[in-house]
């Protein structure tokens, strides 16, 4: 692919991994079980009847029988909430929301979180507005859940106020504010709530309702992901990995994308992917990163999806299958991510993987496009200008790579550039193709590094400049452009712009022969011949072994 792609969670919301809403019912109920089990301690609900409300030992229980063990508790909570138990009540509508030990019922759960809130468990006011809130049981409904988290937070509810917290972020049932949001998520943290105190985290992060500070957002993750969160730990990993707030150290990142992970987080098993493939914090792993793409992508990691479909493309820790490729990316692109669609659109474009398919191409393209991939956006420039999949318009063409350009795609300046020189699509404007040839080229565009390489060694349209073309040259030839290479060469053996050197364009006249198009190589073969006449044959032997070494570099 050729954009960077975001790292680390991605939707922290799918889950509710929060510590609050319906998570404290369904992702906390195997942490939260003992503690309501309990009836007492801090934080916890009050053990008024504790005979009643806790369940006896049981040889069901001592049997490892934890569906029977449910059972029991139920009947046992249901007997004590018919006494007028509101903890027992509450207990056991948590058993029915989660499907227990009884079968899974809404409706029922809600009723009981009501009885249990009437009779003094104001815990339950909270619980009673997750069911509104996720519309399970009762109708959906943001002011009926705003009217019960507000009830519980009045009692005391740290929990209350961070799933109140959610719905001002989003604008739920209330307009969105993000400096109320954040004061509930502080007023939750400051009561030992971790999974508040990482949502505010992402506040800091982002500097929503608060000013953005990475360092405290740093701090506020690193105290929540102390405390279980492995969500928090992932995105400080993040931070790790960009040095935002703390010093850029990838060895700690991958660590704690691998906490993450191990805890279920297949965002942070891709992020982990990509320190693989990339070799940063850990020895570089194809492979590796391969495995781990694949495990997070099959849970429903379309980045992860996407950049597996990269390696498979590049046969880098798989063996080359563009088919396979193809059906990656596709996959990826179905769940919205629309690099991969990009990339699905380059495979129709070429023929990889899937038959030709211009039309398909420009289709996709579009529709990346459209949602802000602008590398894809180039690319349906480059199909209109040459009239592939869609009808030959320059004009439209000069219109994407204009829209393209300006969101940062320096592929897209270099070909407005050409517009502009041949006068396609917008009116011969020498200067403005100059202008944007030295933008692309500053950004790592090698095509337009040589487009205004070659300006400046004739001399059209800016003053002839052998020094700054036989840079650009280089710049490009570096970069892959053989027909750079080719002119660099040529600009050696005449000394035009630099040291006459015969090594040096044998150099680059051998990598123009091995990478030009077999149609193209005579003449950079000629030259190195002609060269070589200059030469001892130890400076040739060198020279070849600087050919066979040689790699492109990678642009961008």
């Amino acid at each position: 692919m050729r954009q960077s792609r975001f790292t680390g969670k991605q939707v922290w919301d799918a889950t509710y991994a929060r510590g609050r809403g319906m998570n404290r019912l369904i992702i906390l109920a195997p942490i939260l079980g003992s503690i309501l089990l309990s009836c007492s301690g801090p934080g916890g609900r009050p053990a008024t009847d504790t005979a009643a409300a806790v369940p006896p030992s049981s040889t069901a229980a001592d049997s490892g029988d934890k569906s029977h063990t449910d059972s029991i508790v139920a009947q046992q909570y249901a007997k004590s909430a018919e006494g007028g138990n509101p903890w027992a009540a509450a207990k056991l509508a948590d058993l029915y929301a989660n499907g227990d030990g009884v079968p899974q019922d809404y409706a029922k759960a809600a009723a009981l979180y009501r009885q249990a809130f009437d009779g003094g468990d104001f815990w339950a006011g909270s619980s009673l507005g997750d069911l509104y809130a996720a519309g399970h049981g009762v109708p959906q409904d943001y002011k009926e859940a705003i009217f019960w988290y507000q009830r519980s937070l009045e009692r005391g509810d740290s929990v209350a106020a961070a799933a109140l917290a959610d719905l001002y972020a989003k604008g739920r049932g209330v307009p969105q504010d993000f400096v109320r949001a954040a004061a509930l998520y502080q007023q939750s943290a400051d009561k030992g709530n971790f999974w508040a105190a990482g949502s505010l985290a992402d506040f800091y992060a982002k500097g929503q309702g608060v000013p953005q500070d990475f360092a405290k957002a740093a701090a506020l993750y690193q105290q929540s992901a102390d405390k279980g969160n492995f969500w928090a730990a992932a995105s400080l990993a993040d931070l790790y990995a960009k040095g935002q707030g703390v010093p850029q150290d990838f060895a700690k990142a991958a660590a704690l994308y691998q906490q993450s992970a191990d805890k279920g987080n297949f965002w942070a098993t891709g992020s982990l992917g990509d320190l693989y493939a990339k070799g940063r914090g850990v020895g570089q792993d194809y492979t590796k990163a391969a495995k781990l793409y694949r495990q997070a992508a099959d849970q429903g990691n379309y980045w992860a999806a996407g950049s597996l479909a990269d390696l498979y493309v590049k046969g880098r820790g798989v063996g080359q299958d563009y088919a396979q490729a193809a059906k990656l990316y596709r996959k990826a692109a179905d769940q919205g991510n629309y690099t991969a669609a990009g990339s699905l659109a380059d495979l129709y474009a070429k023929g990889h993987g899937v038959g030709q398919d211009y039309a398909e191409a420009a289709r996709i393209y579009q529709q990346a496009s459209e949602h802000g991939n602008f590398w894809a956006t180039g690319s349906l420039g480059d199909l209109y200008a040459k009239g592939q999949g869609v009808p030959q318009d320059y004009e439209r063409a000069s219109a994407l790579y204009r829209q393209a350009a300006d969101n940062g795609n320096f592929w897209a300046a270099g070909s407005l550039a050409d517009l502009y020189a041949k006068g396609r699509g917008v009116p011969r404007d020498l200067d403005e193709a100059i202008r944007l040839y030295r933008q692309a080229a500053e950004k790592g565009n090698p095509w337009a590094a040589e487009s205004l390489a070659n300006l400046l060694r004739t001399g059209h349209g800016v003053p002839q400049d052998y020094t700054e073309a036989a840079r650009l040259y280089e710049q490009a030839a570096n970069l892959g452009d053989a027909w750079a290479a080719q002119s660099l060469a040529d600009l050696y053996a005449k000394g035009q712009g630099v040291s006459q050197n015969y090594s040096e364009a044998y150099f680059w006249f051998g990598v123009a022969a091995l990478n030009l198009p077999d149609d193209a190589r005579a003449d950079a073969m000629t030259g190195r011949d002609a060269v070589s006449a200059h030469m001892t044959k130890g400076e040739i032997s060198d020279a070849q072994d600087r050919v066979s070494a040689w790699a492109p570099q990678t642009p961008g």
